[in-house]
């Protein structure tokens, strides 16, 4: 502890300390130092002053610190909930998502009565479409909100005063990174109530427009998708703001950064997207038949906590180089570069799979092409019962019928991998034909039993 404040007068001395300045050893050892007053004056005469530490500070277990970091999430929360900039921010970001919600649902109600194609916009199945609007909205916002709160400090005067408490760096970075991510996540979560009243009141009155979101991916959307993305982009807002010092700078880097995941969102390849975007399913369309509220991307949000982890990690060691000193930044800075690492590690393996997929899928096409310059076949009628059982198996039972010009003794059909050929009824007793999977080159005759 060393000495903040010092008033002397003849019988006694005022001592405010503050909760950095020595290393824990020093603190832990019953300190003593001597306190020389100013030049004497009418008011106060020469008095020297041994002033010595009697309580010792006592290290804080795992427990201790939660409650710590719980703390400062809720006092934060509280401040962000009473400012007017976090409503204003979440108000814009709810009717960024609203706004094509509502446009959606009437457009579905307009063209459901001509077109067949309607489906493709109903906002049933669209919430990874309006519902990521709100998330980079809400993404923008952050950035303000987050350098006003580090900033609130300073600006009402009770910066010290924090900083006397007897808090870690870690605790107090990441109790109000925990605060912004649930102020954000007030967005998404408003969001969702809103379509499910306007849901409610189209199917109680009977209008005709709108409908309820499909249940599991408005699930995976509030509960798994918002909170992943919400927190690591907090997380590295934190960690800006914090090395950098400047407000000016820290935001413009955040904004720069957002550009980039915008331009990346309409640039990158869908094989690739998945794998580096914080929103993995952007405009993704949802299914009633094949539900899902976690898809293969999980572990890539796995990745995303693990990074943001790390960052905050980062964060308090920046803070203990600028301003809060503490003993264990040492620590923090080698716990983030070891959770940047595991995140790093963790995206590998979705982004090998990703790139293995395209490769199956270039041999697909290739296969495909070099089989365009054979003679061919013209369906002229094709009838098929299909069983749909989700997510296990596609069964089709298809009776086709071609005519083809020259005279063959077989045909050859062309299937993509995953369909497996059980049965072939052939009219011709002579014909013997040949089913080939492209991609592993294998050729399999199927007779006439």
């Amino acid at each position: 502890f060393a000495v903040r404040r010092l008033r002397l007068r003849p019988s006694h001395a005022v001592l405010a300390w503050k909760g950095t300045g020595l290393s824990r050893p020093e603190v832990n050892a019953q300190v003593s130092r001597s306190i020389q007053t100013p030049p004497a004056s009418s008011a106060t005469r020469p008095v020297r002053a041994t002033c010595e530490i009697i309580e010792e500070p006592r290290e804080l277990t795992t427990v201790a610190t939660m409650k710590q970091t719980f703390a400062v999430a809720a006092t934060e929360f509280r401040s962000l909930r009473r400012t007017a900039q976090t409503w204003f921010v979440v108000t814009v970001a709810v009717g960024a998502g609203l706004a094509p919600f509502v446009y959606y649902s009437v457009a579905h109600g307009i063209r459901s009565g001509y077109g067949a194609t309607a489906g493709s916009v109903s906002p049933r199945f669209l919430i990874h479409g309006f519902g990521d609007l709100t998330l980079l909205a809400m993404m923008a916002g952050v950035v303000l909100l987050a350098v006003d709160a580090l900033a609130r400090d300073r600006r009402d005067r009770i910066a010290d005063a924090v900083d006397a408490r007897p808090l870690s760096n870690l605790s107090l970075v990441a109790g109000r990174t925990a605060a912004l991510v649930l102020a954000a996540w007030l967005a998404p979560t408003l969001l969702t109530l809103a379509t499910l009243v306007l849901g409610a009141a189209t199917v109680a009155t009977g209008f005709w427009t709108g409908d309820f979101v499909e249940p599991w991916s408005l699930a995976s959307f509030l509960l798994l998708d918002a909170p992943v993305a919400l927190a690591t982009w907090t997380a590295l807002v934190v960690f800006l703001r914090l090395a950098f010092g400047s407000v000016w700078a820290a935001a413009a880097t955040a904004f720069t950064l957002l550009a980039l995941q915008v331009w990346a969102l309409f640039a990158l390849p869908a094989w690739l997207l998945p794998v580096v975007s914080l929103l993995p399913r952007f405009a993704a369309i949802s299914s009633d038949v094949l539900p899902a509220f976690a898809d293969g991307s999980v572990v890539q949000r796995f990745a995303l906590l693990l990074l943001a982890g790390g960052v905050l990690c980062l964060a308090a060691a920046a803070l203990a180089q600028r301003t809060r000193r503490d003993d264990g930044a040492k620590a923090q800075a080698a716990t983030g570069v070891v959770l940047g690492s595991l995140g790093a590690a963790f995206l590998a393996f979705p982004l090998a799979q990703a790139a293995q997929e395209r490769t199956e899928r270039a041999g697909w096409i290739a296969a495909h092409q070099a089989r365009q310059g054979a003679p061919g076949f013209d369906i002229e009628h094709l009838a098929a019962q299909v069983a749909i059982d989700p997510g296990r198996r596609l069964r089709l039972d298809a009776t086709l019928r071609v005519r083809t010009v020259v005279q063959k003794d077989a045909l050859v059909f062309r299937f993509n991998p995953g369909m497996v050929v059980a049965h072939v009824g052939w009219s011709l007793a002579a014909a013997l034909p040949c089913a080939e999977r492209p991609g592993d080159g294998r050729r399999s005759d199927l007779r006439t039993p």
